[in-house]
């Protein structure tokens, strides 16, 4: 569920991208995601603030994870303005395998035959998806160079900026 909603965030912010810096899309969806989650917030942990504030050293902490979410966040979003949203949620799951992969190294954690196949199926899928880009973009040049470059004296009678209807 987690990497299908990722999916539909990373198509709908390359979309409002094109009205939006990534900078305003973060703010922008930070406020409404906090503008949703406070009153529930203080619905269920007000009484328990209000009694037992916070230490500052947890709100020290706090505010730095926040300033390290946003700047994830931010540079995120500004990942996403250059490259196309399957391109993004491509990089996201060859993150979550090396996080996984680092995870496991540095807990010790054992796992099962099933995960190394699962992690074996993400590397091998990101290899296939930046072969099959490599090809594409390979093929896109090789035509593009064909139409842009005029090789005959016909090539230059014809207009090369088409109007847009």
């Amino acid at each position: 569920a987690c990497n299908c909603i990722d999916c539909i965030q990373n198509v709908f912010s390359k979309r409002l991208m094109l009205c939006l810096s990534p900078v305003q899309l973060q703010f922008y969806t930070s406020a409404a995601a906090a503008m949703m989650q406070l009153p529930f917030m203080l619905f269920y942990h007000a009484a328990d603030i209000y009694r037992s504030p916070p230490s500052p050293h947890l709100l020290g902490m706090l505010l730095i994870a926040a300033v390290a979410y946003h700047l994830q966040s931010v540079t995120a979003y500004c990942t996403m303005d250059l490259v196309s949203p399957v391109t993004m949620s491509v990089s996201n799951c060859a993150k979550r395998g090396l996080l996984i992969i680092l995870s496991i190294l540095y807990f010790g954690n054992q796992v099962g035959p099933y995960t190394w196949v699962g992690m074996a199926l993400i590397i091998a899928g990101v290899f296939a998806y930046n072969r099959a880009r490599t090809i594409q973009t390979m093929q896109d040049k090789a035509k593009g160079d064909k139409e842009l470059l005029p090789l005959t004296r016909n090539d230059l009678s014809r207009n090369p900026w088409p109007k847009s209807t």
